[in-house]
């Protein structure tokens, strides 16, 4: 039988067995899941398998080629490659790969072991034993790798923890170690890493830091900040700062304060007492049971019910104070609204009359009357140009005679806004509003034009109905200010109608105590003209003008850098795609809006390896396939031009995108360095270029002038050096001249005048955000808000709300959604009670 001529079987176990493990296609069963293996378990090819042999020198020259070092063999003959960091003297090995006798290998990161947990080991498209074929799969892995840098810029922390020990470590709650101070990626760095860091990080993760450094670097913050405001601390009895945050000496005067808080508590409680008890005892009656529970029951009644305390200064504590105020009036004709009540029940009601009526009527609130709101928002008359009772809130609003010289610094932004067009009768001045108003100048030159050409024709010509409407608002450098101090209905300026409107505008705020230092508008052609008007008929770019106003001043023309990155993405998109009205080139690579597209459809390929795992995680179709409403999107415009864009087009690996991806690295470098918005933004992003400008000598002034305007200024010569091509070809390989001009005259501007601002007394930074016109964007959101469903006003209607808006001021917040890009809001001042104009009474 069969069963005599077989061997004596011994029980075993089934994993080592090669026997049991065999497949009729040769290779062994994977009792385990590609997920849970470790280096150490890997099962080494049997002799018979069909496995190829894979010799040391093959593995050898393989890791040279992808540039590891042979260190020879280990002591039980495993090979050891290297990947080594030479700085200045110093050499260090970074990366460590010991394949073993059966080929199977081992990782080590900074002489530590990658744990068998890390993703590198599970990786799917990494074999666990190499062969010929394989081989080169791990090195390039490692090679395209990047180590995690660990949490860097905390120098100060570990001095103020380091006391004496060479390497600082840090400790959870539970008193466990959970992060050491190491050398960084430079010898003269040090670096906080936590216990549990993954070491190596995939070629796919553009981060520099893993996901537990990530994390811990929240923690690491937190402990900075503290570090740094312990001196800063309120260390009395009644501060709320806990213990832990304090140092020795802080506890020890809180201690003793406490001690003398209850001293001081003992006598004043025992001199009450004793004055109570003459009290009683000289004036005291006493009383019977009745008496005593009727008097039990008033106490219980006075005691403050729960849902009455609010927090000092907070909204709820001022709309409850003024409904106890209110149901306290025998009259409610008496009542005196607070003015901050005023503006709030404005808001709502120029949002919605239906829905203040509402809230009034329901009883649960009492609100004024809408005659009441009336009054106050229609304290003057709207009239264009500039209305004396507007420049007088203007100079409450800023506050301006208290201001510093250096906070008196503006800017001037103008804008236009489309309207309805018509005429309505307006009851109280009897007049038709509708007409275009350019200013007196410009009314008298409108009218002379046209009694010549009525001359010249033997005609009539009727007065020009208003389409548009130009607004100018005056924004502070260094203040919150943004306020539309006076605005022209008009069929569109022209460049010389811009002209004394414009310098009308800023004698009134020079009058008024303003430093005008720079105009800011969008790139219209009407603008680009009236700016080349101020130089030379022969010169080429034109940045700023002297102010007639302030002998020996400068005022500086800048474009409106989100609209020139809007520009820019247009160029893009109509390079190979949409218009085709570009074909653009640099360093003789097409630069092209297919790119996009096609990164795009790549990162949502159902084939990729990492389904589901994007890394154009913002980007959607409206970024891809714009519409007329889409391109006037400032956000679109900027996560299009981002660098995650350029490092995902870089992941494809694809040579004829690297003209795309300079092109994008540069222009979201330039938005960010003219897109600064708080002081802690850089910080709080760990971006230095949104950092506030401090310095003269900063690095991003050098970068701008030198980097990004010489990159314009190469493209624009290799454009137009190109041979063999007409002139109307030549144009078109490069951006419009229009964005070109924009933005050199931008940055240009910018260098300078922040320069200069940094150079005047008080001036700490500066913030890039105060010299763009989204202010001015926001203020016609709130405009078209005003109108319900019609978004385009008349010249009445606007009027009005432009008066009902400077009552409102921060109450009515922006519309959020639109072109402008999210912005903080102002905080509202609740004790605020600077009394509000009403309108005058006809005697």
């Amino acid at each position: 039988m069969l069963s005599d001529k077989m061997a004596d079987f011994h029980p075993h176990t089934e994993d080592t067995c090669t026997i049991c493990n065999y497949r009729p296609t040769g290779r062994p069963i994977k009792k385990t899941p590609p997920g849970l293996r470790a280096p150490s378990t890997a099962v080494p090819p049997e002799n018979g398998s069909t496995f190829d042999t894979l010799t040391d020198g093959e593995i050898i020259d393989e890791a040279t080629r992808h540039g590891f070092a042979h260190l020879g063999s280990a002591g039980n003959g495993d090979l050891v490659f290297a990947k080594y960091q030479v700085k200045s003297v110093h050499v260090k090995i970074q990366q460590q790969v010991n394949v073993k006798q059966d080929r199977t290998w081992e990782v080590f990161v900074h002489d530590k072991p990658l744990p068998p947990s890390h993703p590198i080991y599970s990786s799917r498209s990494l074999p666990s034993v190499l062969t010929k074929d394989t081989k080169s799969k791990l090195f390039l892995e490692l090679k395209e790798s990047s180590i995690c840098v660990g949490n860097l810029g905390y120098d100060e922390l570990l001095k103020k923890k380091r006391e004496g020990v060479e390497n600082v470590v840090f400790k959870g709650v539970d008193g466990n170690v959970v992060a050491r101070e190491e050398t960084g990626p430079h010898t003269d760095d040090r670096t906080i890493r936590h216990v549990d860091c993954h070491l190596l990080l995939p070629s796919n993760k553009f981060s520099p830091r893993c996901p537990t450094c990530t994390a811990h670097g929240n923690t690491l913050r937190g402990a900075l900040h503290r570090t740094r405001h312990k001196k800063d601390l309120d260390v009395s009895h009644s501060s709320r700062v806990s213990n832990k945050h304090l140092t020795k000496e802080q506890l020890i005067d809180k201690s003793k304060d406490l001690q003398r808080e209850k001293r001081l508590q003992k006598t004043l409680a025992s001199k009450a007492k004793d004055r109570v008890c003459d009290a009683v005892e000289k004036e005291g009656c006493n009383v019977n049971e009745n008496q005593h529970v009727f008097l039990q029951s008033v106490l219980k009644a006075a005691k403050p019910k729960p849902g009455m305390q609010f927090e000092d200064g907070s909204a709820q504590q001022f709309l409850f104070q003024q409904q106890v105020k209110q149901s306290q009036q025998q009259d409610a004709r008496t009542m005196r609204w607070h003015p901050m009540m005023i503006r709030w029940c404005l808001a709502i009601f120029y949002t919605s009359n239906a829905a203040y009526d509402i809230m009034r009527n329901s009883g649960f609130l009492q609100l004024p009357h809408r005659t009441t709101l009336q009054q106050y928002g229609k304290f003057t008359e709207p009239t264009p140009g500039f209305n004396p009772d507007i420049l007088t809130k203007l100079g409450e609003v800023s506050n301006l005679i208290n201001l510093p010289d250096w906070k008196k610094n503006v800017t001037l932004v103008w804008d236009e806004m489309k309207i309805k067009s018509g005429l309505v009768f307006c009851k109280s001045s009897g007049d038709l509003i509708g007409f275009t108003d350019l200013g007196e100048i410009n009314n008298e030159m409108k009218d002379f034009e046209r009694r010549c050409r009525e001359q010249q024709h033997g005609t009539d010509e009727q007065p020009d109905l208003a389409t548009h409407v130009l607004a100018l608002m005056v924004r502070g450098i260094f203040t919150n200010l943004e306020f539309v101090f006076g605005y022209y209905p008009c069929l569109g300026f022209s460049s010389d109608q811009l002209y004394p409107a414009i310098w009308d505008g800023t004698a009134i705020l020079e009058d008024m105590g303003f430093h005008v230092r720079a105009f800011v508008s969008d790139g219209a052609s009407p603008n680009r003209r009236f700016y080349k008007i101020h130089g030379d008929d022969d010169a080429q770019l034109v940045y700023w003008t002297t102010n007639n106003h302030r002998p020996g001043h400068k005022i500086y023309f800048i474009s409106d850098v989100p609209h020139l990155v809007k520009t820019t993405r247009n160029n893009l998109e109509n390079s190979g795609a949409n218009r085709r009205t570009r074909n653009l080139h640099y360093d003789g690579q097409e630069i092209t809006w297919r790119h996009i597209v096609s990164v795009y459809e790549w990162d949502l390929d159902p084939q990729r390896v990492a389904l589901g795992m994007r890394k154009l995680i913002k980007l959607k179709t409206d970024h891809v396939h714009l519409t007329p409403s889409l391109r006037m999107r400032v956000n679109l415009a900027a996560q299009v031009l981002s660098n995650t864009m350029s490092c995902t087009l870089a992941s494809q690996g694809r040579h004829d995108t690297e003209g795309t991806r300079k092109l994008i690295g540069m222009m979201d470098r330039f938005f960010d360095c003219l897109n600064v918005k708080s002081a802690r933004q850089g910080d709080r992003t760990r971006k230095d270029d949104l950092k506030p400008y401090r310095d003269v000598e900063d690095a991003r002034f050098t970068w701008l002038e030198k980097e990004f305007l010489g990159y314009l200024h190469r493209w624009e010569q290799q454009a137009q050096q190109t041979p063999g091509v007409t002139k109307d070809v030549k144009n078109r390989m490069c951006l419009s001249k229009q964005t070109l001009v924009g933005l050199r005259m931008t940055v240009l501007s910018f260098i300078e005048l922040t320069k200069t601002l940094l150079q005047e007394e008080g001036v700490t930074y500066v913030l890039s955000d105060k010299f763009n016109q989204d202010p001015l964007e926001q203020h016609f959101s709130k405009q078209r808000r005003r109108c319900g469903a019609n978004e385009n006003p008349t010249v009445m209607e606007y009027g009005r709300n432009e008066v009902n808006l400077h009552v409102m001021g921060e109450m009515l917040r922006a519309v959020r959604g639109g072109n402008v890009g999210g912005r903080a809001q102002v905080p509202i001042d609740y004790n605020n009670d600077t009394p509000l104009a009403k309108r005058p009474r006809n005697r």
